[in-house]
């Protein structure tokens, strides 16, 4: 198979021609065509060469320049997620520790070019290290004030009463923290310790849907949440603002292939990032 993208930048699937390619790197192909899609916001590849002086690179063509991340907390020298084995030989993953507090950071500056989108996907890859923690948050932007935008993660053992439930991926884009967390169970069979799974996660004016690996797995609609409202705090990854000692609640394992896109991506499309990204090299 060939991956493309149509005139309207949708990723599409055509057959081989006969006779045609010898040597297809269809994973290459699909990473070039979203680094270049226009409405790609930010594209972490996690990379060795993404790593600039303390900061991961923004490799969305549109966004270059703009949206880069900067490794660790300030005051904290040791919170800087190191580079790991990727999910293939020869690449890289970030490798996020609890235990030293471990995160990345986008400005608030930066995190404006997300505010008052109508449509998004946010991408990636992960493999949380164990199930005994409250939460491995992903993506955040929430303030002081429990105020959300963004809060994307993983809960294993949460609060049942209080919006989380064991094996959960949640999907928080309200004002009010908690108030309407997309929840998702039952699926405890492909969420496993030490294994790489795809989670992605689309927003269509408050219609907001979970897909994990390649499958659609839960929906939810909200009629006030016509768009994303970013508040004036960082983004981060793998931490959320108010949880910043409270190691429970920080990224525990490894992240590759993060993006944020400004559209909706259709589930064929999901279907075909999880389906490339666990086909062998």
């Amino acid at each position: 198979f060939v991956r493309r993208i149509s005139q309207d930048n949708r990723i599409v699937v055509d057959e081989q021609l006969a006779g045609g390619f010898e040597e297809l790197a269809p994973r290459q192909t699909l990473t070039g065509a979203l680094r270049n899609d226009p409405a790609m916001i930010v594209y972490y590849g996690f990379e060795a060469d993404d790593l600039v002086d303390g900061k991961l690179l923004n490799r969305a063509a549109a966004t270059q320049g703009r949206m880069d991340g900067v490794l660790g907390q300030e005051g904290k020298p040791d919170s800087a997620p190191q580079l790991t084995e990727g999910r293939w030989p020869g690449t890289n993953a970030m490798r996020f520790e609890a235990a030293e507090y471990d995160l990345i950071r986008i400005s608030a500056e930066d995190a404006k070019a997300i505010d008052r989108l109508e449509q998004l996907t946010i991408s990636v890859w992960v493999k949380p290290d164990h199930m005994e923690q409250m939460s491995h948050h992903i993506l955040t932007n929430r303030s002081a004030l429990l105020e959300n935008a963004l809060n994307f993660g993983i809960a294993w053992d949460g609060f049942p009463d209080g919006g989380y439930a064991r094996n959960t991926v949640f999907f928080d884009t309200h004002r009010n923290a908690h108030a309407d967390l997309v929840r998702t169970s039952g699926k405890d069979s492909l969420l496993r310790r030490s294994e790489w799974v795809h989670l992605a996660v689309t927003y269509n004016r408050g219609e907001r849907e979970i897909y994990l690996n390649g499958a659609s797995i839960k929906r939810l609609s909200r009629a006030d949440d016509d768009r994303i409202r970013v508040v004036d705090a960082e983004v981060l990854i793998g931490s959320a603002l108010t949880h910043l000692d409270v190691t429970d609640a920080y990224l525990d394992g490894n992240l590759d292939e993060l993006f944020i896109l400004g559209r909706v991506m259709p589930s064929d499309e999901i279907a075909t990032l999880y389906e490339t990204g666990v086909a062998q090299p």
